[in-house]
C-alpha cells in the first residue's frame, strides 16, 4: 500500500447523479422518512469516521446528507427524473 491510507482505494458506492431511495436513517434527529428519493450530489471518503458521506438532493427539496454506515440506501435504476424537484 505504500503508506496511503486504506480508505485510498475504497470505490464510493455511488457517483454524482445517482438515484437512490432510503431505507434508513436510524441516527438523525429529524430524519427523511424511509422510502424517500433522491439525487446524488457528491460521495466522499471519511477516513476519521470510517464512512462515506453522500451529498444529496431529496426530491422533497431537503439537501440531508447520508453518511453510510449507518445509513441504508438502494440505487435506483431505470427511473424517469422526478417532476416535482425543488431548485
Amino acid at each position: 500500500m505504500d503508506g496511503q491510507h486504506p480508505g485510498t482505494y475504497l470505490q464510493a458506492p455511488f457517483e454524482a447523479g445517482d438515484r437512490v431511495e432510503l431505507v434508513s436513517m436510524r441516527h438523525d434527529p429529524d430524519p427523511i422518512e424511509p422510502g424517500a428519493r433522491g439525487t446524488v450530489l457528491s460521495c466522499s471518503w471519511l477516513s476519521t469516521w470510517s464512512q462515506f458521506q453522500i451529498m444529496m438532493r431529496w426530491d422533497t427539496g431537503r439537501t440531508l446528507a447520508l453518511l453510510m454506515p449507518p445509513d441504508v440506501v438502494l440505487k435506483v435504476l431505470a427511473e424517469p427524473p422526478p417532476r416535482n424537484i425543488l431548485v
